[in-house]
């Protein structure tokens, strides 16, 4: 009768939410149903989203200043302001705009990583630490969506191009932080359900000759050993 595990979802954005619920007054009560109008947890999460969504304009302006001019900066975030489909995510629920944000963390590091790599300016650990945060960010943003994970292969080959003689010391760097991040959530995944990502693991199978369309989801007991 304990409660079950989730074998479903990578851990970050329930933490995020967790840690929400606690800081802020969360009140789960309706107290008269004629004048309801918004689930007030709900609106909490949204509202908090939405913070997020805004937090990920200032970052895409900063950057913007920093590799181009005041006016690039200023038609990222306007652009990025004006998109619908941004705001329509800020209120769903989902852990997009924390996956936004994370995305442009990476960005930012890749970017100081390339900058220390051509005008050393904070020492001979500069880089290896832009190193392995990079990846470390990778890592976090896996366990926030795990298809996120997936973006270690572009990371690495931009080590590869750009870090010059470092490239074989820095590509294991940010390979060993990416792994450290994400390897205690597997090994807990494949305690509890004997796969690496839980039923997430099957998700590569959605939309293939084998399943097509929703068949996997409508799956009673699919059988995997094709």
């Amino acid at each position: 009768r304990d409660m079950h595990p989730d074998v479903s979802n990578p851990p970050v954005y329930p933490v995020v939410l967790a840690g929400l619920m606690k800081v802020l007054p969360f009140n789960y009560t309706i107290s008269s149903p004629r004048s309801f109008l918004r689930f007030k947890p709900d609106f909490l999460i949204a509202l908090f989203n939405q913070f997020l969504f805004l937090a990920v304009i200032a970052v895409v302006f900063l950057l913007a200043r920093r590799l181009f001019d005041p006016g690039v900066a200023w038609l990222s975030a306007g652009l990025l302001l004006g998109t619908e489909l941004f705001w329509r995510f800020s209120v769903s629920g989902l852990s997009t705009m924390l996956l936004l944000l994370i995305f442009m963390g990476l960005a930012w590091c890749l970017v100081l990583l390339e900058e220390q790599i051509r005008v050393p300016k904070w020492g001979p650990y500069g880089v290896p630490v832009l190193a392995g945060l990079a990846g470390a960010m990778v890592g976090l943003g896996g366990l926030t969506r795990y298809s996120f994970g997936w973006l270690i292969i572009p990371v690495i080959v931009f080590l590869i191009l750009f870090a010059g003689r470092q490239r074989t010391v820095l590509s294991l760097i940010a390979l060993a932080a990416f792994v450290v991040v994400m390897a205690p959530w597997i090994a807990r995944n494949y305690n509890v359900s004997g796969r690496p990502f839980g039923t997430a693991t099957y998700t590569i199978l959605e939309t293939t000759v084998l399943y097509p369309e929703n068949r996997l989801q409508r799956s009673l007991e699919p059988d995997f050993s094709r």
